[in-house]
């Protein structure tokens, strides 16, 4: 137990860290918004345009099963106002899950990766020789803060 202690002590010193979680929290506070407006208008759907009641946990299972692109198909839409309610809730659940999770949690690692700087304090030069043609880019090593 005292080395998880220390380790969870160690992650949350570095600066990074704190940063990654911050961002991780508001992203999943946005998600559970996003998830339970869904399911809010669900019942609000169901009940004025289908007629029919549904209780609040298969509301979450609905929008959480769409959203997820699973789609079981135990619970549809009738009217063309639930069928583009079902579209959008599709649609957001491709972009919040399948495309805005992976960038995050990639964007996390790449943050926190290998900071260019001169060991120097002046950019070295790196000539290169091809075909005739000398081609000059700085060359600036690597260095782990």
């Amino acid at each position: 137990m005292k080395f998880l202690s220390s380790q969870i002590s160690y992650f949350f010193s570095e600066r990074g860290a704190r940063e990654n979680i911050s961002a991780l929290l508001k992203y999943l506070l946005l998600l559970i918004l996003v998830i339970a407006l869904y399911s809010v208008l669900f019942h609000v759907i169901m009940l004025y345009a289908e007629g029919r009641y549904h209780s609040w946990i298969t509301g979450v299972y609905w929008t959480l099963t769409v959203m997820t692109t699973l789609g079981f198909g135990d619970i549809t839409f009738a009217s063309d106002i639930g069928r583009f309610f079902s579209i959008v809730v599709l649609l957001s659940g491709i972009v919040l899950l399948l495309i805005m999770l992976p960038l995050c949690s990639s964007g996390s690692s790449t943050r926190r990766g290998l900071k260019l700087k001169s060991v120097s304090g002046r950019p070295e030069r790196l000539r290169l020789r091809r075909a005739g043609m000398s081609l000059s880019a700085p060359m600036i090593p690597l260095r782990r803060d």
